[in-house]
Order: C-alpha cells, then structure tokens, then sequence
C-alpha cells in the first residue's frame, strides 16, 4: 500500500493497509523526539507493517514506568517508527516519513497543554489538553470513523461485535484505546 522512509532511504517501513488512527502529539518527549512543536503519528497493527533495513532502538521510559520503544536509522538518525508496551498489538509511523501531503489528515490532537501557541489546528480534530481519558473517548470515536474496521477484530483478538458495541457507554477494549485513554501518570 505505501512505503514511509528515513532521511537516506535505509529504513524503510512498509505498509499493507491504512492506518487505524492519526494523530497530533505536543507532548514535551515528542517535540524532542522529532525537533519540531509536535509530532504527527500514524498507528497501524503490528502485523500489516514490513521493516526493512537496520534500525536502532532507543527505549525511554514514561512516567508510569512503561516504556517506549523508538527506532530510528543508524545512518541519517531519523526516527522513523516506535512500538509502546502498553500497546503491543500496535506500531507508530511518523507521518512525515511518508512524504504525502495527501496522507491521512489526524482524527485528534493531544498534550495541546504544552502546543506551542502559534500552532493553530481547526476544529476537524478533536482536542485534548492531555490524553483523553474513558469519558472523553465516546466524544473521540466520530473522528475515528475512518478505522479499517477489517483489521480491528484480528487486531484485538476479538469477534467484531467487541469492538462495534463500544459507543453504548462500555470501557474501549483494545490495547491502544486503554492506553490512549489512561491517565498521564499511566501512560508509556
């Protein structure tokens, strides 16, 4: 489906399908991790994205004492793709790496606490001050209507209904939605 890639073409992730979410990051460890006032983040599961070439890995570890593990080119230093323990099932992609201006727009904009002010987003994203917590992810379901919703149930490991009731006032089921929706102090 499309290819995203480091500064020199030497690590090159490949993907099969789309994205399951993009998203704005502000956070501080995102800004520094990409050198810009914040990070634009695709999500794709884990099993339709093809690594090719040698990366190195760089682990921080959050506050909650989960970690992040983030992989860049040992040759350029572009950090190209990362994985969360507290979403295993699910891989990060910077958007940048695809080079598209036609990708994906972001479904919503988080840690908007530290957005740098003269960053302005429209009101196509949902905004969150930090990460949205269990309450807020009803709000943000809309927005992410564009889930490959075919790759959701081998993605959590569940029969489609699991993932279709959310919405009725139940807890997110997967990974990646408890671990969007935790509390700051519980995030990777």
């Amino acid at each position: 489906m499309a290819d995203a890639q480091c500064a020199c073409g030497a690590l090159r992730p490949a993907v099969s399908e789309p994205p399951l979410l993009t998203a704005l990051c502000h956070c501080l460890a995102c800004q520094r991790r990409t050198g810009a006032p914040f990070s634009a983040n695709s999500f794709y599961a884990i099993d339709c994205v093809e690594i090719c070439g040698t990366s190195t890995e760089f682990i921080r570890t959050a506050d909650s004492g989960r970690k992040v593990h983030m992989y860049f080119c040992p040759t350029c230093g572009s950090t190209v793709y990362w994985k969360a323990d507290g979403a295993p099932s699910w891989i990060g992609v910077g958007v940048g790496a695809f080079a598209d201006p036609a990708y994906a727009p972001p479904a919503m904009s988080v840690f908007e606490q530290s957005k740098h002010a003269w960053v302005q987003l429209d009101d196509t994203v949902k905004h969150f001050e930090g990460l949205p917590d269990r309450r807020d992810w009803g709000d943000v379901k809309p927005s992410l209507s564009s889930l490959a919703t075919a790759s959701l149930p081998r993605l959590l490991g569940r029969c489609p209904q699991d993932f279709q009731s959310h919405g009725r006032g139940e807890e997110p089921r997967d990974a990646f939605a408890l671990w969007l929706a935790a509390p700051v102090s519980e995030r990777s």
